[in-house]
């Protein structure tokens, strides 16, 4: 398994603001996965794409790109434009539920993508299905979920800051959620839904509540945490 890791000086140079960390984390993030797929594709599928920040990277590796997000107001706080106000040449914004990819025909896309999506999602298996659907015989698909290193460390942030730690996914306890943040979880997930694991990768370790408390950041990183893991599927 590869494994990617922040630097100390990558940390420090970018922990300015929340925003700025976030934009940071998710364009390192975006690169990273592109560096390990396998060729360009014809049409691309993003799920969950939030403020769309990551999608015109996506684009350089796909001749068509939709790009799709259930809530059209998703991280208005980082002060861009949410998708829907995107217009950017080769890319089709659009309102749409992981769960129910209806609008799209069988086999329409050849590579399919969300970041630390899926936890968000109810029904997982609706989701899987519908991809599945959807996806070329030949394609692929990469999705990236935050770790349970992730979720200790997070908790652990609420409790320096005498607050409450909160469930971060579609869960109903933080055991739960911990269970479900396992490797063996989502590839078990992911081979009942008809998908094979090709390549798991270790993603540099971070923070969800942006540059806060960066020692902890400097820290997971020196110790070689992945704050996520990146999973690249073929149909089975």
């Amino acid at each position: 398994m590869e494994k990617f890791m922040f630097s100390v000086g990558e940390i420090s140079a970018h922990s300015g603001s929340k925003a700025e960390w976030h934009d940071f984390v998710r364009s390192k993030e975006v690169d990273i996965a592109l560096s390990l797929l396998p060729a360009n594709f014809e049409n691309g599928l993003e799920i969950g794409a939030g403020d769309g920040g990551q999608s015109e990277k996506i684009k350089s590796i796909c001749n068509r790109l939709v790009c799709t997000e259930l809530d059209r107001r998703s991280q208005e706080w980082l002060g861009s434009k949410t998708i829907l106000e995107r217009n950017v040449e080769g890319i089709e914004y659009m309102e749409c539920d992981a769960q129910d990819l209806s609008y799209f025909e069988n086999l329409a896309f050849d590579f399919i993508y969300s970041s630390n999506v899926l936890e968000h999602i109810p029904d997982t298996v609706k989701c899987f299905t519908e991809c599945r659907r959807v996806l070329g015989e030949e394609g692929v698909m990469l999705h990236t979920m935050p770790s349970r290193h992730w979720k200790i460390f997070n908790a652990f942030f609420f409790l320096l800051k005498l607050r409450r730690p909160l469930i971060h996914g579609e869960y109903e306890s933080h055991i739960e959620e911990f269970k479900a943040f396992g490797r063996p979880s989502w590839e078990a997930k992911f081979e009942r839904a008809g998908f094979s694991v090709v390549k798991v990768a270790a993603l540099p370790f971070y923070l969800g509540h942006g540059h806060q408390f960066s020692w902890m950041t400097i820290l997971g990183n020196l110790l070689g945490f992945p704050g996520s893991y990146l999973y690249l599927l073929e149909k089975n």
